[in-house]
């Protein structure tokens, strides 16, 4: 539990019926006195009644859950964002291999919608959905590897068009370069999707349509 958490979780028990460190004295509720300790925290006691024990266990089961789901698309983003480097520092057209990895997890999905779940309706969404119609089936290890990066993208139904800028925008922050990233057909696309998480020495690299010039 982060320690935004438990003062989140604190806050809202002392407006019911006072949660106090638990070396305070506590007037509490009739119902009994519940300590909470927490690994590396100090021990925080509740007095609460059963309606109000229910309301504060929700809230900390989504407040876990919500921790859970940003850890897990932190970690996916950074396995992306590797992934593209790796591809660029191959010296590979990257769209090329985005493209097919796309059309790919759009086939384990069983619809390209569900890499765009998040937000079907932006702009970055209309490039992925034009992406995944465009590419073809391979059994390169690297685009397998992306395709299926993608394929966790869109069973955790992320903004898809959002997750993809990021990393592109982070792989081209990371070579200094996102005009190494905009080459082939499908320049124009990655270097708007890109441009939008580089950093400013990567935008200096594009070459390709200044937009980020």
């Amino acid at each position: 539990m982060t320690e935004g958490l438990r003062d989140s979780i604190a806050e809202h028990a002392m407006k019911w019926a006072g949660a106090v460190p638990d070396d305070r004295a506590g007037e509490g509720n009739p119902s009994g006195r519940i300590v909470v300790e927490v690994a590396g925290q100090e021990p925080f006691a509740l007095d609460l009644n059963p309606s109000q024990l229910f309301s504060l266990l929700w809230m900390f089961m989504d407040g876990y859950r919500k921790e859970r789901v940003q850890a897990e698309r932190d970690a996916l983003a950074k396995e992306m964002t590797a992934q593209i480097v790796k591809v660029a520092r191959e010296n590979r057209i990257v769209g090329d291999v985005i493209a097919d990895a796309l059309h790919m997890a759009a086939k384990r999905l069983y619809h390209p919608w569900y890499l765009v779940a998040g937000r079907p309706g932006s702009w970055e969404a209309g490039i992925v959905m034009e992406m995944a119609a465009d590419g073809e089936d391979t059994t390169d290890a690297d685009t397998v590897a992306l395709r299926d990066l993608f394929v966790r993208m869109g069973e955790q139904r992320l903004d898809g068009g959002d997750f993809l800028s990021l990393a592109l925008g982070e792989a081209a922050t990371e070579i200094k370069s996102l005009g190494t990233l905009a080459q082939g057909v499908w320049a124009d696309r990655i270097d708007n999707i890109g441009g939008q998480y580089a950093s400013d020495e990567a935008r200096a690299g594009s070459t390709q349509f200044g937009r980020w010039n």
